[in-house]
């Protein structure tokens, strides 16, 4: 009896553990817009000093400008995609809980497109060729796929009422940009190891990709 009461006692103290700890875990959703576009993120408290946040973003940029080039009209178009996949921790140092340190990892599926169509006829020597015969030019940007992230921000994880606000700032890594050049007509030569080599070589150091991101929580559980 005195073995079943031990066990009865040590059982009912697990169970108040349990519930204790359940408790203390709150689980909220969140949206959001920044530097990486529209986002949404599902997330949990789930110690006094960590949060989790599980989330998707996705933006659509396409800045689109006019120059001249030695007296000849260029389109230069661009299309830049960010879509991430996102885990990040949240750290809490102080009691309060505002202000975090944010570490995570995304998986990125970013599309960088340039486009350059000549709008006017290039002269070349004596001859003048019109603008469908003189061609176009494609740079196509590849970075790494996997992006480690450091920031910092503002906010609970999940707020002590229904709804809550969150501000980030932060670094992806993905690492030094590859160019790949898609060329046709006249800008067929400039599609060169050289001037591929020139471009990388320019852009070696734009290794990070910012973000600056706020957020509107809303608390799931009670």
């Amino acid at each position: 009896m005195l073995v079943f009461a031990l066990f009865s006692k040590a059982g009912n103290q697990s169970s108040k553990e349990d519930s204790i700890k359940i408790e203390t875990i709150n689980f909220g959703v969140s949206l959001g817009i920044g530097t990486n576009g529209y986002n949404g993120n599902i997330q949990s408290q789930i110690s006094q000093k960590f949060g989790i946040r599980l989330g998707y973003s996705k933006g659509y940029y396409d800045p689109q400008y006019y120059t001249v080039f030695s007296g000849n009209s260029i389109n230069v178009v661009a299309n830049f995609t960010v879509e991430l996949f996102n885990f990040q921790v949240d750290y809490f140092p102080f009691k309060n809980k505002i202000f975090r340190i944010t570490a995570g990892i995304s998986k990125n599926f970013n599309t960088y497109l340039v486009n350059i169509t000549p709008l006017t006829s290039q002269t070349f020597g004596y001859i003048s060729y019109p603008p469908e015969s003189i061609g176009n030019l494609q740079a196509k940007v590849i970075v790494d796929e996997i992006n480690p992230y450091l920031g910092i921000g503002f906010g609970k994880t999940i707020p002590n009422t229904k709804f809550g606000m969150g501000v980030d700032f932060g670094l992806y890594y993905h690492g030094s940009p590859k160019f790949i050049l898609i060329t046709n007509g006249s800008f067929e030569p400039s599609n060169n190891s050289k001037n591929i080599s020139l471009l990388n070589n320019a852009f070696n150091d734009f290794v990070f990709f910012p973000l600056a991101n706020f957020n509107i929580v809303y608390r799931i559980t009670n």
